[in-house]
Protein backbone atom coordinates (compact mmCIF):
# COMPACT_ATOMS: atom_id res chain seq x y z
CA UNK A 1 0.00 0.00 0.00
CA UNK A 2 1.19 3.49 -0.82
CA UNK A 3 1.86 5.23 2.54
CA UNK A 4 0.14 8.37 1.27
CA UNK A 5 -3.09 6.38 0.96
CA UNK A 6 -3.13 5.83 4.71
CA UNK A 7 -5.03 8.16 7.03
CA UNK A 8 -2.63 10.86 8.29
CA UNK A 9 -2.75 9.56 11.85
CA UNK A 10 -1.36 6.23 10.65
CA UNK A 11 1.68 7.78 9.01
CA UNK A 12 4.98 7.92 10.90
CA UNK A 13 5.51 11.09 12.93
CA UNK A 14 8.98 11.70 11.52
CA UNK A 15 9.61 11.81 7.78
CA UNK A 16 13.34 12.01 7.23
CA UNK A 17 14.59 14.28 4.45
CA UNK A 18 17.49 13.02 2.38
CA UNK A 19 20.95 14.54 2.49
CA UNK A 20 21.24 14.97 -1.26
CA UNK A 21 24.04 16.23 -3.45
CA UNK A 22 21.77 17.35 -6.27
CA UNK A 23 23.11 20.57 -7.74
CA UNK A 24 21.69 22.66 -10.55
CA UNK A 25 23.99 22.28 -13.53
CA UNK A 26 25.38 18.92 -12.48
CA UNK A 27 25.30 15.99 -14.90
CA UNK A 28 22.63 14.31 -12.80
CA UNK A 29 20.46 17.42 -12.76
CA UNK A 30 20.84 17.93 -16.50
CA UNK A 31 19.83 14.32 -17.18
CA UNK A 32 16.64 14.77 -15.19
CA UNK A 33 15.71 18.01 -16.92
CA UNK A 34 16.71 16.77 -20.37
CA UNK A 35 14.64 13.62 -19.98
CA UNK A 36 11.23 15.16 -20.47
CA UNK A 37 9.18 12.00 -20.84
CA UNK A 38 7.85 12.04 -17.29
CA UNK A 39 7.26 15.76 -17.43
CA UNK A 40 5.39 15.46 -20.71
CA UNK A 41 3.30 12.52 -19.51
CA UNK A 42 2.39 14.00 -16.15
CA UNK A 43 1.71 17.44 -17.62
CA UNK A 44 -0.72 15.93 -20.12
CA UNK A 45 -2.42 13.80 -17.47
CA UNK A 46 -2.71 16.54 -14.87
CA UNK A 47 -6.11 18.18 -14.90
CA UNK A 48 -6.16 21.54 -13.18
CA UNK A 49 -9.52 22.54 -11.74
CA UNK A 50 -9.49 26.30 -11.24
CA UNK A 51 -11.09 27.33 -7.95
CA UNK A 52 -10.20 31.01 -8.28
CA UNK A 53 -8.76 32.46 -11.52
CA UNK A 54 -5.13 33.62 -11.41
CA UNK A 55 -4.74 37.38 -11.20
CA UNK A 56 -2.83 39.29 -13.83
CA UNK A 57 0.72 40.19 -12.83
CA UNK A 58 0.88 38.22 -9.57
CA UNK A 59 3.77 35.85 -8.86
CA UNK A 60 3.04 32.31 -7.64
CA UNK A 61 3.38 30.75 -4.19
CA UNK A 62 3.12 26.94 -4.15
CA UNK A 63 2.47 25.61 -0.65
CA UNK A 64 2.92 22.15 0.78
CA UNK A 65 0.46 21.22 3.54
CA UNK A 66 1.51 18.46 5.91
CA UNK A 67 4.19 19.54 8.39
CA UNK A 68 4.61 22.77 6.43
CA UNK A 69 1.35 24.64 7.06
CA UNK A 70 -0.33 22.15 9.41
CA UNK A 71 -0.17 18.81 11.21
CA UNK A 72 -3.40 17.04 10.32
CA UNK A 73 -5.32 14.33 12.22
CA UNK A 74 -8.68 12.99 11.05
CA UNK A 75 -9.21 11.35 14.46
CA UNK A 76 -9.23 14.75 16.16
CA UNK A 77 -11.83 16.01 13.73
CA UNK A 78 -13.97 12.92 14.24
CA UNK A 79 -13.93 13.42 18.03
CA UNK A 80 -15.07 17.03 17.72
CA UNK A 81 -18.86 16.98 17.38
CA UNK A 82 -19.44 20.51 18.67
CA UNK A 83 -19.56 22.05 15.21
CA UNK A 84 -16.94 24.69 16.00
CA UNK A 85 -13.46 25.07 14.52
CA UNK A 86 -11.44 24.36 17.66
CA UNK A 87 -10.23 20.94 16.55
CA UNK A 88 -9.31 22.14 13.08
CA UNK A 89 -7.53 25.21 14.41
CA UNK A 90 -5.44 23.01 16.71
CA UNK A 91 -3.91 21.35 13.64
CA UNK A 92 -2.84 24.58 11.94
CA UNK A 93 0.70 25.80 12.28
CA UNK A 94 0.67 29.00 14.34
CA UNK A 95 -0.14 32.03 12.15
CA UNK A 96 -1.14 29.86 9.18
CA UNK A 97 -4.21 31.88 8.20
CA UNK A 98 -2.37 35.13 8.89
CA UNK A 99 0.49 33.97 6.69
CA UNK A 100 -1.76 32.98 3.77
CA UNK A 101 -3.80 36.17 4.07
CA UNK A 102 -0.65 38.31 3.90
CA UNK A 103 0.85 36.23 1.09
CA UNK A 104 -2.35 36.54 -0.95
CA UNK A 105 -1.82 40.30 -1.11
CA UNK A 106 1.25 39.67 -3.29
CA UNK A 107 0.96 36.10 -4.68
CA UNK A 108 -1.53 33.76 -6.24
CA UNK A 109 -1.75 30.66 -4.06
CA UNK A 110 -1.57 26.99 -5.08
CA UNK A 111 -1.59 24.00 -2.74
CA UNK A 112 0.41 20.90 -3.71
CA UNK A 113 0.26 18.04 -1.23
CA UNK A 114 1.85 14.61 -1.34
CA UNK A 115 -1.37 12.85 -0.46
CA UNK A 116 -4.43 11.51 -2.24
CA UNK A 117 -7.25 13.83 -3.23
CA UNK A 118 -9.76 12.32 -0.78
CA UNK A 119 -7.59 13.34 2.19
CA UNK A 120 -6.58 16.63 0.65
CA UNK A 121 -10.19 17.66 0.11
CA UNK A 122 -11.02 16.81 3.72
CA UNK A 123 -8.14 18.90 4.99
CA UNK A 124 -8.97 21.97 2.93
CA UNK A 125 -12.65 21.94 3.83
CA UNK A 126 -12.37 21.08 7.52
CA UNK A 127 -9.58 23.60 8.04
CA UNK A 128 -11.63 26.35 6.41
CA UNK A 129 -9.02 26.99 3.73
CA UNK A 130 -11.54 26.96 0.88
CA UNK A 131 -13.90 29.47 2.48
CA UNK A 132 -11.47 31.75 4.31
CA UNK A 133 -12.34 35.41 3.53
CA UNK A 134 -8.72 36.51 3.75
CA UNK A 135 -7.27 34.49 0.88
CA UNK A 136 -8.24 32.41 -2.14
CA UNK A 137 -6.56 29.29 -3.50
CA UNK A 138 -6.24 29.21 -7.29
CA UNK A 139 -6.06 25.42 -7.58
CA UNK A 140 -4.84 22.28 -5.85
CA UNK A 141 -2.54 19.45 -6.96
CA UNK A 142 -2.17 16.10 -5.22
CA UNK A 143 0.24 13.14 -5.35
CA UNK A 144 -0.96 12.08 -8.83
CA UNK A 145 1.03 14.96 -10.35
CA UNK A 146 4.26 13.79 -8.70
CA UNK A 147 6.71 11.22 -10.07
CA UNK A 148 9.93 9.60 -8.93
CA UNK A 149 13.51 10.37 -9.86
CA UNK A 150 16.86 9.05 -8.66
CA UNK A 151 19.19 11.39 -6.78
CA UNK A 152 22.57 10.96 -5.13
CA UNK A 153 23.25 11.22 -1.42
CA UNK A 154 26.35 13.06 -0.33
CA UNK A 155 27.93 9.73 0.63
CA UNK A 156 27.64 8.64 -3.03
CA UNK A 157 24.69 6.27 -2.63
CA UNK A 158 21.57 6.76 -4.71
CA UNK A 159 17.97 7.15 -3.57
CA UNK A 160 14.67 7.16 -5.43
CA UNK A 161 12.13 9.71 -4.30
CA UNK A 162 9.14 11.76 -5.42
CA UNK A 163 9.38 15.32 -6.69
CA UNK A 164 6.95 18.17 -7.29
CA UNK A 165 7.90 19.33 -10.80
CA UNK A 166 6.82 22.95 -11.10
CA UNK A 167 7.23 22.66 -14.88
CA UNK A 168 3.77 21.09 -14.92
CA UNK A 169 2.30 24.35 -13.62
CA UNK A 170 4.52 26.54 -15.80
CA UNK A 171 3.58 24.64 -18.94
CA UNK A 172 -0.13 25.06 -18.27
CA UNK A 173 0.21 28.64 -17.05
CA UNK A 174 3.00 30.42 -18.99
CA UNK A 175 2.47 33.54 -16.89
CA UNK A 176 4.56 31.78 -14.24
CA UNK A 177 8.11 30.47 -14.40
CA UNK A 178 11.16 30.13 -12.18
CA UNK A 179 11.45 33.92 -12.39
CA UNK A 180 8.30 34.49 -10.35
CA UNK A 181 7.56 31.28 -8.41
CA UNK A 182 8.30 30.27 -4.81
CA UNK A 183 7.64 26.74 -3.56
CA UNK A 184 7.64 26.29 0.23
CA UNK A 185 7.97 22.77 1.62
CA UNK A 186 9.50 21.01 4.63
CA UNK A 187 11.07 18.33 2.38
CA UNK A 188 13.96 19.68 0.34
CA UNK A 189 13.98 16.65 -1.94
CA UNK A 190 10.68 17.85 -3.42
CA UNK A 191 12.63 20.73 -5.00
CA UNK A 192 15.01 18.48 -6.91
CA UNK A 193 13.84 19.54 -10.39
CA UNK A 194 13.32 23.16 -9.40
CA UNK A 195 16.17 23.98 -7.06
CA UNK A 196 16.09 27.74 -7.47
CA UNK A 197 12.38 27.95 -6.63
CA UNK A 198 12.44 25.98 -3.37
CA UNK A 199 12.27 27.60 0.05
CA UNK A 200 12.64 24.99 2.76
CA UNK A 201 10.91 25.48 6.09
CA UNK A 202 11.33 23.40 9.22
CA UNK A 203 8.84 20.58 9.72
CA UNK A 204 5.98 21.39 12.09
CA UNK A 205 4.69 18.82 14.61
CA UNK A 206 1.95 20.01 17.00
CA UNK A 207 2.91 17.41 19.63
CA UNK A 208 6.35 18.95 20.13
CA UNK A 209 6.75 21.12 23.21
CA UNK A 210 7.95 24.01 21.05
CA UNK A 211 4.92 23.93 18.72
CA UNK A 212 3.02 26.76 20.42
CA UNK A 213 6.03 29.04 20.16
CA UNK A 214 6.53 28.34 16.46
CA UNK A 215 6.61 31.62 14.54
CA UNK A 216 8.38 30.50 11.37
CA UNK A 217 5.50 31.40 9.07
CA UNK A 218 5.70 35.01 10.24
CA UNK A 219 9.33 35.14 9.15
CA UNK A 220 8.68 33.45 5.82
CA UNK A 221 5.82 35.87 5.24
CA UNK A 222 8.06 38.89 5.78
CA UNK A 223 10.61 37.48 3.35
CA UNK A 224 7.98 36.78 0.70
CA UNK A 225 6.61 40.30 0.99
CA UNK A 226 10.06 41.83 0.53
CA UNK A 227 10.72 39.52 -2.40
CA UNK A 228 7.47 40.41 -4.17
CA UNK A 229 8.01 44.14 -3.69
CA UNK A 230 11.64 43.97 -4.85
CA UNK A 231 10.71 43.18 -8.47
CA UNK A 232 13.81 40.96 -8.66
CA UNK A 233 13.83 37.83 -10.79
CA UNK A 234 13.28 35.10 -8.21
CA UNK A 235 15.84 33.02 -10.10
CA UNK A 236 18.51 35.43 -8.90
CA UNK A 237 17.70 35.18 -5.19
CA UNK A 238 19.15 32.57 -2.83
CA UNK A 239 16.07 31.42 -0.92
CA UNK A 240 18.18 29.40 1.50
CA UNK A 241 19.23 32.73 3.05
CA UNK A 242 15.69 33.93 3.78
CA UNK A 243 16.29 33.98 7.53
CA UNK A 244 19.26 36.30 7.12
CA UNK A 245 17.05 38.76 5.25
CA UNK A 246 14.30 38.64 7.88
CA UNK A 247 16.80 39.13 10.71
CA UNK A 248 18.36 42.11 8.94
CA UNK A 249 21.79 40.49 8.54
CA UNK A 250 21.60 40.67 4.75
CA UNK A 251 19.49 42.45 2.16
CA UNK A 252 17.86 40.81 -0.82
CA UNK A 253 20.51 42.39 -3.02
CA UNK A 254 23.24 40.87 -0.87
CA UNK A 255 21.84 37.34 -1.09
CA UNK A 256 21.41 37.88 -4.82
CA UNK A 257 25.12 38.68 -5.03
CA UNK A 258 25.86 35.62 -2.90
CA UNK A 259 24.04 33.42 -5.37
CA UNK A 260 25.75 35.10 -8.34
CA UNK A 261 29.13 34.28 -6.82
CA UNK A 262 28.07 30.66 -6.32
Amino acid sequence: MDPSDLPPEELPDVIDDFDLDFNAGSDLWLRHVANGENLKKFTEHTEVHIMNPPREGYPLLVCDLDHCLLDFSSKILQRDSTGDRSAANAMKRPYMDQFLTAAYQHYDLVVWSQTSWRWLETKLIELGMVSNPGYKISFVLDKTSMFTIKSTRRDGSSVTHHVKPLQIIWKKFPRWSSKNTVHIDDLGRNFALNLSSGLKVSAYYRKKSSARRDAELLGVGKFLEQLALSKLDFDDVDFSSWQEVVSGKRSLEEIKEKKDKG
